[in-house]
């Protein structure tokens, strides 16, 4: 956490995360370090289990000054999927907020039914035991408050005193009545590793300096859509992203950034540590709606967000926020009527192409600076190195990736060799711009003819009525595979049949239609495409 000891020395009243201060949240994260470090004894690798809060931010902060890796775990999956995560990802510890602390209690009845007893301590507690089971549940206050001022200069050689929080419960902003004795000695050098409390934990210390290769977190993929993959993130390639992407996007004095999407996912944390690196400030509300987006940009002089197509396309046509100056868009195929929409509004729209194993943003560029590459993913960020394999006659292909954001490898898996296969399908021009056609596994072929469903779906997309759509393959005897699409309109099957037909090859058109009240998504707004072929084959 070196970013976070520098900015506040050279940032140290300006706002960070919401109403706190670089300096504020420099002293909560020691004071909350001191908290948890009792608990996490022996412990090299925990996970944290929370919705969007600031609490959340500062105790993944603290988590790595402590030199603990953090398992983020997903707020979507169930007491059966955390553990089956935890077991996998060799972790015991597991740190949840309130909220989620009552989801793992709403299950308690169904586990003790299977002889499994749920125990979550309060991490304010003064006991210390894991749970007879090996597994420890911890559980913190997601409540700030924004009250809350040091009684002294973290710089000053006094020590922090007492600290009142409005006679609210343990929230994460007391130190309750407790000294910390020798503040300057923890914080004032964060090139060494002083104790926090010589008398409690004086195995541990506190790390402002991170090796390169050191992890700071581990971020699991496809955890609601199949058996997923754990990501090692490093802060080498940290800081490669913030670098790279400050370059792309700029930086300005009064940057304050929206933070809707999740923090356990790499666009929500992204944001959180650009704007650490920056010295500018976020505003983190729990979750998306579209009138959390509205408000905050209407009121909380948001200038910056990031949003999925989903998203956007909800709310685009009630944005009027003359400061916002970026919205990184990204997650999932665009629809071009969507972008159109975007240009023939001005709004800054950034188009942004990434995953989580190259955390976060890997090619994007400015649809307004752009026009003419409407179609294109995005242009490679510095470091970025963008290598079509395997292209066919007209230079489509397997996209790989080198990047210094790439990750080392999955966890527990062998080490990436070189470049990195994206199982993206797509092209390069001549400008260099990415252009994605699908991903592999989405490809239809039928009949011998590969069916891309983003050409089908953005084709739609342009007809009027169409909400929502996803074309998706399904077994056929004849052909091997026929497209079908699902789809959230008023329009008939006539009429979708007549407009496709007119625009695509024969093969390409769905060869049936399956109308939905809305196509089911994760947590990122991404549609869950093995949930409809599995609804499809289910219904004929």
């Amino acid at each position: 956490m070196k970013w976070l000891y520098e900015r506040a020395q050279t940032h140290r009243d300006k706002f960070f995360l919401n109403e706190l201060t670089y300096g504020d949240v420099l002293n909560l994260t020691i004071a909350t370090a001191k908290r948890l470090a009792p608990h996490l004894r022996g412990e090299s690798r925990i996970a944290l289990w929370a919705e969007n809060s600031v609490s959340m931010a500062i105790h993944l902060f603290a988590l790595s000054t402590l030199g603990i890796e953090t398992v983020l775990l997903n707020t979507n999956l169930t007491e059966r999927e955390v553990t089956e995560q935890m077991e996998s990802t060799g972790v015991r510890t597991l740190l949840v907020s309130e909220k989620m602390a009552q989801v793992l209690q709403a299950q308690k009845e169904v586990c003790d039914k299977q002889g499994c007893d749920i125990q979550i301590t309060d991490i304010y507690s003064s006991e210390y035991i894991h749970n007879q089971d090996g597994r420890q549940y911890l559980c913190f206050s997601s409540f700030i408050d924004t009250d809350f001022k040091p009684t002294s200069s973290i710089y000053s050689g006094e020590n922090v005193k007492e600290e009142k929080s409005n006679d609210v419960k343990h929230t994460s902003t007391q130190i309750d009545g407790e000294v910390i004795d020798g503040m300057e000695s923890i914080v004032g050098n964060y090139g060494l590793q002083m104790d926090i409390d010589n008398s409690t934990v004086s195995e541990n210390s506190l790390e402002w300096n991170s090796s390169d290769n050191k992890v700071f977190c581990i971020i699991n993929t496809s955890a609601t859509t199949g058996k997923f993959k754990s990501v090692p993130v490093g802060w080498s390639q940290i800081e490669a992203h913030v670098k790279a992407s400050a370059k792309v996007l700029g930086v300005e004095e009064n940057d304050n950034w929206l933070v809707v999407l999740p923090m356990f996912h790499v666009s929500g944390l992204s944001i959180i540590l650009r704007t650490l690196y920056n010295g500018t400030k976020a505003t983190i509300r729990e979750k998306f709606s579209e009138q959390v987006v509205l408000d905050a940009l209407e009121k909380e002089e948001v200038t910056m967000v990031s949003l999925v197509p989903t998203v956007l396309q909800r709310i685009v046509d009630q944005i009027t926020a003359p400061k916002l100056r970026a919205i990184l868009l990204g997650g999932e195929f665009i629809p071009m009527s969507l972008l159109q929409e975007c240009v023939e509004r001005n709004l800054p729209v950034y188009k942004t192409y990434g995953m989580s194993e190259t955390f976060a943003q890997s090619t994007t560029f400015s649809v307004r600076d752009y026009p003419h590459k409407l179609s294109a993913v995005g242009y490679p960020l510095d470091g970025v190195t963008i290598e079509i394999r395997n292209p066919d006659e007209e230079g489509v292909g397997e996209v790989w990736i080198s990047s210094p954001m790439l990750m080392q490898g999955y966890l527990n898996k062998e080490p990436i060799a070189g470049a990195f296969n994206t199982d993206d399908i797509g092209y390069v021009d001549d400008d260099g711009f990415l252009y994605l056609l699908n991903r592999r596994k989405d490809i239809i072929i039928s009949g011998g003819e590969n069916i891309y469903p983003k050409e089908i779906e953005d084709v739609l997309y342009g007809m009027n009525g169409i909400k929502e759509c996803a074309v998706i393959p399904v077994p056929d005897s004849k052909w091997g595979q026929v497209p079908v699409l699902c789809v959230v309109t008023s329009r008939t099957k006539q009429e979708i049949i007549e407009y496709l037909q007119c625009r695509l090859a024969k093969y390409k058109v769905p060869k049936r239609i399956a109308y939905y009240d809305m196509l089911p998504k994760n947590s990122m707004g991404k549609t869950l495409r093995q949930e409809l072929i599995n609804s499809c084959l289910k219904h004929g």
